[in-house]
C-alpha cells in the first residue's frame, strides 16, 4: 500500500512540474486578415489552441509583449492597433495610429511598440508607449514603409521603404533617422529585412527583382545579390546567423540560404502565397503563413522539410513566436 502511495506522489509531482513547462512553451501567433482573428498555435504539438477576435479590420502585423501578457495587431483597414490581454483573451483597447498600419514590432524591453503606416505618400512610423497605450512619437520614414528589424543591441530600428527603394536607420533614443541606404541600384520594392547577429550585415528582400540583397551594415554597400524565388517577402535568420530563410509569394516555396557561401542550398514547397515566417527559439522549426491556402506550414529545419500543415483562419499574413 505504501508503494502505491509513493508512486502516486511521484506521478503527481511529475504532472505538477509539467504545468509550468507547458505554460512556458512558445506559442505561434498568426493574424488572419480576412476574418479579423489571430490563431494561437502550440509549437510543441502544432495544434491551434485559441482563435482570438481582434475587433479591427484586416489584421496584418502582430507583436507580443516579452512577458506574454499582451498581443498587439496592426489592423490595416480600421487604421488602428488592437491591444489584447492574452490571459482574458479580450481586447483591452484600440489605438488609432494613422492610415494603413502594416507591420508591428515591440522593443526588447517591451516599453514601446513600433508600427509602420504603409499608405503611399503619407507613410510614417508610429511609436506607442505600451504603459499608456498612447502614441508618443510619429516619424516620417519614407514612402510605403514596410519591414522593420531591430539592431542586435536594440538601439536602432531598420525600416524598408517599398516605393522609394530605400532603408532608413532610426536611432531609437532620439526617434531620429540617422542614415538612409538606397537599394534601387540593386533591385526594387524592398520588403522583408533582418540584421545579422554581429550587426555587420543587412539582408533585404527585393520583391520586384526576385532577389535578396546582402549589404554591409556600416557602409550600405552591396556584398551580393542572391536570386531566389518569385516575389520574395518574408525573411527569417537563425540565431547564429548561419542560415537565412526566404518566403517567395508567387513561387509558393521557401528558399534556404547558407550565409557563409551566400548560396541557395534548399528549396521547400509550402502553401500558396507564403508571406511572414518565424523560427522557434531553439531554431528547430520554421512556421510559414500561407496567405492563399489559409494554412501554416511547419518546417523541420534539420531536414528542410514540411512536417505539419496547420489550418488557420482566412488569409494568414504573418507569424510571431513568443
Amino acid at each position: 500500500m505504501r508503494v502505491k502511495f509513493i508512486l502516486a506522489e511521484i506521478i503527481l509531482g511529475v504532472l505538477l512540474c509539467m504545468i509550468p513547462l507547458a505554460a512556458q512553451m512558445p506559442q505561434a501567433y498568426v493574424p488572419n486578415e480576412r476574418d479579423g482573428t489571430v490563431s494561437v498555435i502550440d509549437t510543441l504539438t502544432d495544434v491551434v489552441t485559441a482563435t482570438l477576435s481582434v475587433g479591427g479590420l484586416r489584421p496584418r502585423g502582430v507583436a507580443v509583449s516579452p512577458d506574454r501578457q499582451f498581443l498587439y495587431t496592426a489592423n490595416a483597414d480600421s487604421h488602428d492597433v488592437s491591444v489584447i490581454n492574452l490571459r482574458t483573451r479580450t481586447v483591452v483597447t484600440k489605438i488609432a495610429v494613422g492610415t494603413s498600419p502594416e507591420v508591428a514590432v515591440i522593443a526588447p524591453d517591451g516599453k514601446r511598440l513600433y508600427v509602420t503606416n504603409e499608405a503611399k505618400n503619407i507613410a510614417q512610423l508610429s511609436v506607442v508607449d505600451t504603459a499608456t497605450n498612447k502614441i508618443s512619437a510619429s516619424i516620417k520614414v519614407g514612402n510605403e514603409t514596410e519591414g522593420l528589424a531591430f539592431s542586435p543591441d536594440g538601439r536602432q530600428l531598420y525600416a524598408t521603404n517599398e516605393a522609394e527603394d530605400s532603408i532608413a536607420i532610426i536611432a531609437l533614443a532620439e526617434n531620429k533617422i540617422i542614415a538612409r541606404i538606397p537599394v534601387g541600384e540593386f533591385g526594387h520594392r524592398p520588403r522583408g529585412i533582418v540584421i545579422s547577429p554581429d550587426a555587420r550585415r543587412i539582408y533585404v528582400s527585393l520583391e520586384s527583382t526576385n532577389s535578396v540583397a546582402v549589404l554591409h551594415a556600416a557602409t550600405g554597400k552591396l556584398i551580393k545579390k542572391i536570386l531566389v524565388g518569385h516575389r520574395p517577402y518574408g525573411l527569417a535568420l537563425t540565431k547564429d546567423g548561419k542560415t537565412l530563410y526566404v518566403a517567395n509569394g508567387r513561387s509558393a516555396d521557401v528558399r534556404v540560404v547558407d550565409t557563409k557561401t551566400l548560396r541557395v542550398i534548399a528549396q521547400i514547397p509550402v502553401g500558396k502565397r507564403p508571406w511572414g515566417m518565424a523560427l522557434t527559439p531553439d531554431g528547430r522549426k520554421l512556421y510559414v503563413a500561407n496567405g492563399e491556402s489559409n494554412s501554416l506550414s511547419v518546417i523541420d529545419t534539420a531536414k528542410n522539410k514540411v512536417i505539419n500543415t496547420v489550418a488557420v483562419g482566412e488569409r494568414p499574413w504573418g507569424v510571431v513566436i513568443r
